[in-house]
């Protein structure tokens, strides 16, 4: 086994979460205050089933993961397992 590369406290994300627009920026949709908000990220690796995220979000962002089915602005209720449903 050889190790060419290693990183700690990598951010992973799937495929699906991160969206390039017209000018080539990648973006990820985050609920912030029962909105979804674009925010402009940074990638790294690829993995099979995942992408890096270097810059733009942390592992406490709540990222949306069907940014396809979202408007940016839209009103988002959500439930968190085991609490009370937020933005009610």
């Amino acid at each position: 086994k050889v190790i060419t590369a290693q990183k700690s406290a990598s951010l992973l994300v799937p495929y699906e979460a991160v969206q390039q627009d017209n000018d080539g920026q990648e973006y990820v949709l985050l609920l912030e205050e029962n909105l979804a908000v674009r925010r402009t990220v940074q990638t790294g690796s690829e993995l099979d089933d995942s992408l890096e995220i270097v810059e733009g979000v942390t592992q406490q962002d709540l990222l949306l993961l069907s940014p396809n089915t979202t408007v940016e602005g839209a009103f988002i209720q959500y439930e968190l397992a085991g609490s009370d449903p937020a933005g009610t």
